[in-house]
């Protein structure tokens, strides 16, 4: 099994659904190896086929944050999705949300656009995100 801990590295593809939206999909599995800010690794178990959007950018905001599919985001926005899916807590949507953030700025994404996309989940995270879930 690979083990992945950049964009670079990960086993994927892009694909389109009916919907015209674009996902990443993983062509086999791997295991990712994610460093939080606070230097501890964790590790997920991908299994082949997961698949996840980018970052979940409103399109309105893409000329200015940019495209969910950007390559800077890929890495950082898979690893908030699996952290987002296990989250049941705020403090663990915090958490997934910093270390979003750290990957984002590990990757090259400027410091202002990192806390901007921090912000932009925190918001969902304390509004939105507990409707959404009992859903």
């Amino acid at each position: 099994m690979q083990h992945v801990t950049t964009a670079q590295q990960m086993p994927v593809v892009q694909i389109q659904d009916e919907d015209g939206r674009f996902w990443y999909s993983f062509t086999e599995d791997c295991t990712l190896h994610v460093r939080t800010q606070l230097g501890f690794v964790r590790e997920y178990a991908i299994q082949k086929g997961y698949c996840w959007d980018g970052a979940s950018i409103p399109q309105a905001l893409w000329m200015v944050v940019g495209h969910p599919m950007d390559e800077r985001f890929k890495f950082a926005s898979c690893v908030h999705d699996l952290n987002c899916e296990e989250s049941t807590t705020q403090y663990q949507r915090r958490e997934a949300d910093s270390i979003f953030e750290y990957h984002l700025y590990e990757a090259g994404v400027g410091r202002l656009r990192c806390s901007a996309m921090w912000l932009g989940c925190r918001i969902w995270a304390l509004f939105l995100w507990p409707i959404w879930r009992r859903l």
